[in-house]
């Protein structure tokens, strides 16, 4: 997906773009200008994850930035992960050699004042900027590690890197943001959006390069059924979502097979089984609290395309019928 496919913000002229730059990073130094005789343009999309934030641009003009940080105007990154989607950038960081960053590579760069420094024309790119406070949150959480927190080298790496996943999931998390009802509650947005974040900084972790890396590796060899912990977490975030166990692979960091094995081992089913139970479960519990008006509701809502199935699952998981679980009228 590009930012062009959804709803994204469609800007023209030199200044509306510098303004709009200006605004989304007040802590750059930046000059734009023309390229190829076409006007100044670009197409924004910015997300807000939890507390990752996604920026996908398009770009239709020459020009260069540098981060220049000035107090209360930069977020408290630990890294910024960079994906070309189109065409390519320059890379020239302080103190380490000159990177081209070519279509489909990623990047890996510390975010510190004056860290990265880029000169392109017309490229396509996403970023994502990982909070310090949130990694190791989830390193504690996820993988037991207290830590400080990793550090991360200036790198590009390219598509076949593992840590591309991170690529796909952060497009189908924008995707799905995009796609969510308005008349969504904000709780439950906002439980997604958590659930999102903790998926995606787990893939930060596991696939892309840190000081942290040989350590987390220990850990999983240890038998930590880690790719279990991040798929349950993406199975939770998509409930109400299509899922496959492509998807769901993707979102724990490992092939699909590699996971089928995985949840055999330590679950006793498959993914796809149990995102049926968690599925059950939470029509147990929402048609309960009242989230579903009736029993159709409830099946529609969670991807059972047979109503009379869904009701004979549900009771052999509870030992009751899905109707006898809802308010009473009064």
């Amino acid at each position: 997906m590009t930012a062009a496919d959804a709803d994204a913000q469609h800007i023209s002229g030199l200044d509306p773009v510098s303004d709009a730059l200006d605004t989304l990073f007040p802590w750059e130094t930046r000059h734009i200008e023309p390229a190829d005789g076409e006007p100044v343009s670009m197409t924004l999309l910015a997300r807000q994850v939890g507390a990752i934030r996604l920026i996908e641009t398009e770009r239709h003009y020459n020009g260069w930035s540098r981060t220049d940080h000035q107090p209360g105007a930069a977020p408290q990154a630990l890294a910024v992960i960079g994906f070309t989607l189109a065409k390519g950038l320059v890379l020239e960081p302080p103190g380490s050699r000159r990177m081209v960053m070519a279509e489909n590579e990623m990047l890996v760069t510390p975010y510190r004042p004056g860290s990265l420094i880029w000169r392109g024309s017309g490229s396509s790119t996403l970023f994502l900027s990982f909070p310090a406070e949130l990694v190791v949150d989830v390193l504690g959480r996820h993988f037991h590690l207290p830590a400080d927190g990793p550090s991360f080298d200036a790198q590009l790496l390219s598509e076949l890197h593992p840590g591309h996943g991170l690529r796909h999931l952060a497009q189908r998390v924008i995707e799905d943001i995009g796609a969510l009802p308005e008349t969504t509650p904000p709780p439950v947005r906002d439980l997604l959006m958590r659930q999102y974040q903790d998926v995606m900084t787990s893939l930060l972790l596991l696939h892309v390069p840190h000081s942290l890396s040989d350590q987390l590796r220990q850990a999983s060899q240890g038998g930590q059924p880690q790719h279990v912990n991040r798929a349950l977490d993406y199975i939770h975030a998509n409930l109400e979502q299509p899922l496959t166990l492509e998807a769901i692979a993707i979102g724990a960091g490992c092939s699909p097979r590699q996971l089928q094995l995985v949840f055999r081992k330590h679950l006793g089913t498959t993914p796809m089984g149990m995102a049926k139970k968690l599925r059950l479960e939470a029509a147990e519990a929402r048609l309960r609290s009242g989230h579903y008006r009736n029993v159709t509701e409830a099946a529609v809502a969670l991807h059972f395309s047979n109503l009379g199935r869904f009701a004979a699952e549900f009771r052999a998981l509870f030992g009751y019928a899905p109707h006898q679980v809802l308010p009473s009228a009064d």
